[in-house]
């Protein structure tokens, strides 16, 4: 696998150009765990908005550890992955939550199979949702707006 897709990625350049005006600080940190590089660059290309900080983590077991490393509003969790899957990261996630007395995340599922037995499997792990492969921007932007609108901590987003 490529080194790049190997590592925890920040998808936004927080470097200061002088002929840029100085950006809006993120006010919202989604976590998006996908060992697809191109889901994954499909996935920035939809959330590219100055007031969302995106983490990329390329398998479960890289998007747990980032996940207990920072504090995130929302994680879009891709279910079929090398090393640990999406639904036994989540599982992992919840359980990280309850033992240091933290509210739940929402966590998103993205899944290519709808199936009965699959979508029991995602629920059962703690996934708040389910978004079916290829995602379309318009669900997607739907879907991240429902949930950073619920988070307590977080002003709402009015459109991405």
């Amino acid at each position: 696998m490529n080194r790049k897709a190997d590592q925890i990625l920040n998808c936004h350049d927080n470097r200061n150009h002088s002929n840029k005006r100085e950006e809006t600080p993120a006010q919202y940190r989604v976590l998006l765990v996908e060992d697809s590089r191109d889901s994954a660059a499909l996935v920035k290309a939809y959330l590219k908005d100055p007031r969302i900080h995106l983490t990329v983590s390329a398998d479960g077991e890289k998007g747990l550890q980032a996940f207990k490393q920072s504090v995130f509003d929302l994680v879009l969790m891709d279910i079929q992955m090398p090393v640990l899957d999406g639904c036994a990261a989540a599982l992992a996630i919840r359980h990280w939550e309850v033992e240091n007395s933290l509210a739940p995340t929402p966590i998103t599922a993205l899944t290519a199979s709808s199936t009965a037995s699959e979508l029991s499997r995602i629920f059962t792990s703690g996934c708040s949702n389910y978004l079916p492969k290829p995602v379309t921007k318009e669900i997607l932007l739907q879907t991240v707006r429902q949930f950073l609108h619920s988070r307590p901590k977080s002003a709402a987003l009015q459109a991405a």
